[in-house]
């Protein structure tokens, strides 16, 4: 996994909403691989923004990365609304989490991109839903 996503999945397996990380969880980095349970969530790290950085007497190194990732929900066929809640319970646990420390790594903030949004049904009529986090990860090294 990569270290935003590692991050992220231990926090959220740590938050009491039923999720575990491993190859016997429900929390994956994307694609849901064939094991995984029916019920499950995924998270895949993406793009991001240039990294901030501090004026003063010259431009200083960056004071943080900006980083993105998207977080995809799913549940058994016919369960909309344990999915929809599942997917929201997430967003308020990362929405605005403010100065925090993940992993030993220091964030500054994380933000959601917008709500929790359904993307239908996939193949096996599960409903998944989607939504995306902008991070503000502090820069370990100058």
């Amino acid at each position: 996994m990569p270290q935003l996503v590692a991050e992220v999945a231990t926090y959220l397996a740590a938050q009491g909403l039923g999720l575990t990380v491993g190859s016997t969880g429900n929390l994956f980095p994307v694609p849901f691989p064939p094991s995984a349970p029916q019920a499950a969530v995924c998270l895949r790290e993406y793009g991001g923004g240039p990294a901030i950085r501090n004026f003063g007497a010259s431009l200083a190194a960056p004071v943080c990365e900006v980083r993105r990732f998207q977080v995809l929900t799913r549940d058994v066929a016919n369960n909309f609304g344990t999915a929809q809640t599942l997917a929201q319970n997430i967003s308020n646990q990362l929405d605005s989490i403010g100065d925090t420390t993940l992993s030993a790594v220091r964030y500054l903030n994380i933000v959601a991109l917008g709500p929790p949004r359904y993307l239908g049904e996939d193949e096996n009529g599960r409903h998944e839903f989607a939504q995306n986090f902008e991070a503000f990860r502090a820069r370990t090294s100058g």
